[in-house]
C-alpha cells in the first residue's frame, strides 16, 4: 500500500501538480455556461482589414495606467490580431481607435410563486389562528381541490459583466462601430469570466448591424486555467478512492 502511494505522488508529479494544487479548487464552480447577449452596431467596411492597425485605449483616458485595463487591453489585442488587425501602441500611427469599458454589478431580483393549500372533501376552514379572545379564520364555499392562499417572495443575487468598445476612424474622427457584451451570473469576479466577454464580442465581429446574438460559452473557453485545474481536481479524486478502495 505505501509502495502504491509513493508511485501515485510521482505519477502526480509527472504530470505537473503537486500535492498542495491537488486540495485546491476552482474559485467558482456555479457557472459551467457563461451566458452572454451581444449587440452591436456599426457603419465601416470590414473587407479590407489588411494593414489596419489600432489604438486600444480606457473611454476614460485616465485609466490608461491601470493595471486592471493593461491586462484587458492584452485580451483585446490578442483578439483584434486574430482577425489581422495589427496593434500600435502610438495613437498617431493607428488607423482605429478602440475605445473600451467594463464593469460588474450586484443585483437584486424578487420573485412571487404561488401558495397553495388542499381542501379535503367538505373541509370549509382553510386557515386559522387564534390569540387570547380573538379567533380568525378563513373559509371558502369551493370544493375540495387545490385552492390560492397567497404567494411567496423569492429574493435571487446576481451580478451584471459588461464590456463595451467602440471603435472610431482616426481619419474622419467618426464613430465606426459600437458593441455591448452582456452578462448576468453568479461568479461576481470580472477577471474571471472576462475573456468570454470578449470572445462573445469577437466571435462574429463585426455581427449583422442591430442583430442581437446570445452565446453560452464553456468554462474551457472562458476560463481554461480554472477548466484544466477542475479537471486535475476530478482526476485526483478519483485517484485518490481507487487507492482507498485498493
Amino acid at each position: 500500500m505505501k509502495t502504491l502511494t509513493i508511485l501515485f505522488v510521482v505519477f502526480v508529479f509527472i504530470l505537473g501538480i503537486s500535492p498542495q494544487d491537488s486540495s485546491a479548487m476552482t474559485l467558482y464552480n456555479n457557472e459551467p455556461k457563461l451566458k452572454v447577449m451581444v449587440e452591436a452596431f456599426h457603419d465601416f467596411n470590414y473587407e479590407k482589414i489588411d494593414d489596419i492597425s489600432v489604438y486600444v485605449s480606457h473611454k476614460d483616458i485616465e485609466l490608461n495606467d491601470d493595471l486592471e485595463f493593461k491586462t484587458y487591453k492584452e485580451i483585446i489585442e490578442q483578439n483584434f490580431q486574430n482577425l489581422n488587425y495589427s496593434i500600435t501602441n502610438q495613437y498617431e500611427d493607428a488607423d482605429y481607435l478602440v475605445e473600451i469599458d467594463y464593469g460588474i454589478d450586484y443585483q437584486e431580483s424578487y420573485s412571487n410563486y404561488p401558495v397553495y393549500r388542499y381542501v379535503k372533501p367538505k373541509e370549509k376552514t382553510i386557515f386559522e389562528s387564534k390569540k387570547n379572545n380573538f379567533e380568525f379564520k378563513i373559509q371558502t364555499k369551493a370544493p375540495s381541490g387545490r385552492i390560492l392562499v397567497g404567494y411567496r417572495t423569492f429574493k435571487d443575487s446576481f451580478y451584471s459583466r459588461h464590456l463595451y468598445m467602440d471603435i472610431y476612424s482616426i481619419d474622419t474622427n467618426q464613430k465606426i462601430y459600437q458593441g455591448k457584451a452582456d452578462s448576468d451570473g453568479k461568479i461576481k469576479s470580472l477577471p474571471y469570466v472576462i475573456n468570454g466577454l470578449a470572445y462573445a464580442l469577437f466571435n462574429d465581429f463585426p455581427g449583422i448591424n442591430s442583430v442581437l446574438y446570445t452565446y453560452e460559452i464553456g468554462e474551457d473557453i472562458y476560463n481554461p486555467e480554472a477548466y484544466l485545474q477542475r479537471q486535475n481536481n476530478k482526476f485526483l479524486k478519483i485517484q485518490d478512492r481507487k487507492i482507498r478502495n485498493w
